[in-house]
């Protein structure tokens, strides 16, 4: 016989996750707050939309399934974040955590922050800001000094702005990718196979650090623009040549380039081909993208 499967939901459940349920055949019950943790036999499954709290945890019965885990605020929050890479650093070396730009807490860092940009000795390299637990681009800003710090009623953080980033077009994104975490000990990753690509509606441009659509690539932002749709990138000859519209006059030109799909580094218009891959990728890549006419990836 088929394991029964009971699916204990939070009264405030999208319907897209009931949904998803029932197509998979979960029978759906209501639940309350103090129903955390009880099982009701075969596979149990507890979803509700906010976060567990440890002591909802402690009773959690064998076989029982929740969506969250404690304490993952710890991660998922800015100023949480930044405290954990700190230790992380500390424990382990830059070396190893040096991927995360250089953070300050706000306030409780700001003796800090001052300190530093004081010893920069005139050098003002673009800092940005963003309130610890909002989301969607809320209250985002970028600025060049610290008297351009606005007063924020909430915890903040102000991260040394990547000011070179990787461009497609000219315009800046991000790449968002979806995993799901099962267990934590033994840890159990999966990453789907799909992902989504955001883009910013204007072209990339240090010296308006006031233009959000220009620097944020949250779909939130950006689809209040007025710029029109984002420009394409130029076929290669792997690609039908199509017939574009006029891009607006405030736009610059978009140079030749190309993409190597194995590692998405752009190529400029001086290009060998990748041994590796087949494709074709510009002498002026950076060599930790290719090294000697092969992907390093």
């Amino acid at each position: 016989t088929a394991t029964r499967r009971t699916a204990l939901v939070s009264r405030d459940c999208p319907a897209l996750v009931l949904r998803a349920l029932r197509e998979r055949g979960w029978e759906i019950r209501p639940c309350d707050e103090h129903d955390v943790g009880v099982h009701v036999g075969g596979n149990t499954l507890h979803w509700k939309l906010k976060r567990y709290f440890p002591s909802e945890m402690v009773g959690v019965e064998h076989g029982v399934n929740v969506n969250h885990f404690p304490h993952s605020q710890l991660i998922t929050r800015k100023d949480s974040l930044h405290r954990q890479l700190s230790r992380l650093r500390v424990v382990y070396g830059a070396q190893v955590y040096w991927f995360a730009p250089l953070t300050f807490g706000l306030p409780h860092e700001l003796g800090k922050f001052l300190a530093y940009c004081d010893s920069l000795k005139g050098e003002q390299p673009l800092w940005i800001c963003k309130p610890a637990r909002l989301s969607q681009g809320r209250d985002i800003y970028l600025l060049r000094e610290p008297s351009q710090l606005k007063k924020c009623p909430t915890l903040s953080v102000v991260q040394r702005y990547i000011d070179d980033p990787h461009l497609v077009a000219g315009y800046k994104f991000d790449l968002r990718l979806y995993v799901l975490v099962t267990s934590l000990t033994p840890l159990r990753v999966y990453l789907y196979t799909d992902g989504l690509a955001r883009f910013s509606t204007a072209p990339y441009d240090t010296a308006d650090i006031s233009n959000n659509f220009s620097h944020l690539t949250n779909c939130t932002i950006n689809k209040k623009t007025d710029t029109g749709p984002h420009p394409t990138i130029p076929p290669t000859s792997a690609t039908t040549s199509a017939t574009s519209p006029t891009a607006p006059s405030t736009r610059r030109p978009i140079p030749a380039r190309t993409l190597c799909r194995s590692c998405s580094a752009t190529a400029a218009a001086q290009s060998s081909v990748c041994r590796s891959c087949g494709l074709t990728y510009g002498t002026l890549v950076s060599t930790r993208r290719h090294s000697g006419g092969e992907c390093v990836h």
